[in-house]
């Protein structure tokens, strides 16, 4: 829905936590509200840091930064992040197995764990956490 790919691309522009430009520029990765992981890059004359989140092609520079607000901080943007697709969505009510099902990019890992009893598990009630790698990871 609209109001889907709205909040989505909303959460691609929010971190949690309160990260000055000095915290960001020593670190190397930062996460979006969408669990996406973005990359820090040393900035230029142009930008104070570059930031690229994981799937995209391009970089963001941070033009602007330390905003300071009662409830975080406001670093102004040179253009928006790209709207970068998600890769799985949560929901509570489906089990992993069917959130797996959902993404044709974890389809080996799927069948992998549907070869084996762990698919079955899965597929019921139980309290897992799942590293899950994509399809090109497990092709390589």
């Amino acid at each position: 829905t609209l109001f889907r790919s709205a909040q989505y691309f909303a959460k691609l522009h929010i971190i949690a936590g309160q990260l000055s430009m000095n915290f960001i520029n020593n670190t190397s990765v930062i996460y979006t509200l969408t669990g996406m992981s973005g990359e820090v890059s040393p900035g230029d004359k142009n930008a104070q840091c570059k930031i690229r989140i994981h799937g995209s092609k391009k970089k963001v520079n941070i033009i602007q930064g330390d905003i300071i607000a009662s409830n975080g901080i406001l670093h102004i943007i040179d253009r928006a992040i790209d709207d970068v697709e998600p890769t799985l969505e949560s929901n509570a009510q489906d089990t992993i197995m069917a959130i797996l099902n959902k993404n044709g990019r974890y389809s080996k890992f799927r069948s992998l764990l549907k070869s084996s009893d762990l698919g079955q598990r899965l597929d019921n009630e139980g309290s897992y956490t799942v590293l899950v790698p994509n399809n090109a990871v497990l092709e390589g």
